[in-house]
């Protein structure tokens, strides 16, 4: 049997036991052994919560626009991620390997990925954005990732225009993004689990 990898990273103020229960409806139904990492973020102040401690694997400082964003917050988890992905890669094919997550957590998955040297089988970008987006040009390393974007047309956390913003630029980029719209707030709705469970299926399946 063929063995896949899942990395799921959580949102932020959460932790892994978020993704960890996602992670079992996802691959529920599969035909192939599926080993999932959940990691969880570092506690740090968080500017955009008044300066709160909480899970965060980068400081937010505003989350309706892209202009102010923590560039250095960014590329040390990215640093993190990626010696993750390496450890993971040694028994995992990165061609088998997913990776994604829901609001930060799927914003990171998506700049890691765009940059990790190895092309992953694919991105799960559950309500999330691309950060650092004017940078994605000249660092990415692959330019037809295989990716899912969904997003809430309700969504008041991280509004529905940054989820265009970033489809038009990866499309652009020549990236296979596929976007499901669906009219849920800022979280998983069973819509966006469906397109989830249906997408990693469908690409699982042109493998073999």
């Amino acid at each position: 049997m063929k063995t896949y990898g899942l990395i799921l990273l959580h949102g932020l103020g959460a932790d892994s036991t978020d993704m960890s229960a996602l992670s079992e409806v996802l691959i529920e139904g599969l035909d192939v052994d599926v080993r999932v990492y959940c990691p969880s973020a570092p506690i740090r102040s968080v500017t955009i919560n008044h300066g709160m401690l909480m899970p965060s694997w980068y400081d937010l400082y505003q989350l309706d626009t892209l202009e102010q964003e923590d560039t250095v917050g960014i590329q040390e988890a990215c640093e993190e991620l990626t010696q993750l992905l390496d450890e993971v890669t040694q028994d995992i094919p990165a061609d088998h390997l997913f990776i994604g997550g829901f609001s930060q957590g799927a914003a990171l998955a998506l700049y890691t990925a765009l940059r990790y040297p190895h092309r992953l089988a694919g991105v799960l970008l559950l309500s999330g954005y691309c950060p650092l987006l004017s940078s994605t040009a000249d660092e990415q390393k692959h330019g037809d990732l295989c990716i899912l974007q969904t997003h809430g047309t309700n969504d008041d956390v991280l509004p529905e225009t940054l989820a265009q913003i970033t489809q038009e630029a990866l499309t652009h980029l020549g990236h296979n993004i596929e976007t499901v719209t669906h009219h849920d707030g800022h979280g998983i709705g069973q819509s966006a689990l469906v397109a989830a469970q249906s997408w990693l299926k469908g690409v699982i399946d042109s493998k073999h």
